[in-house]
């Protein structure tokens, strides 16, 4: 059921009924926008700022209860803690 609706639209393109979608020129139309965007509005952009923080903290938080778990689970917590907190550093120096 997941991908009937893609494969309907496929179908609709290969048979000519829908239009093939161009790729190139969406991208066209989407790099012109976000630069005549830009060059209206060079502030910081605050809402995205705090979004990617707290999209990076939570995948940092995310690896290291795994990684915990794991180590928890196998007898060796010691090493799993210091594997999470090695991962955490990774995760928010990059």
């Amino acid at each position: 059921m997941f991908g009937l609706r893609w494969l309907h639209k496929a179908v609709l393109r290969a048979a000519g009924v829908v239009p093939l979608h161009d790729e190139n020129h969406a991208f066209a139309q989407a790099i012109e926008t976000h630069r005549a965007a830009g060059a209206a509005r060079r502030a910081l952009d605050k809402i995205a700022l705090v979004a990617t923080f707290k999209a990076v903290l939570l995948e940092g938080l995310e690896v290291v209860f795994i990684v915990i778990a794991l180590g928890a689970s196998s007898g060796h917590l010691v090493p799993a803690s210091l594997g999470a907190l090695l991962a955490l550093l990774l995760v928010v120096e990059r």
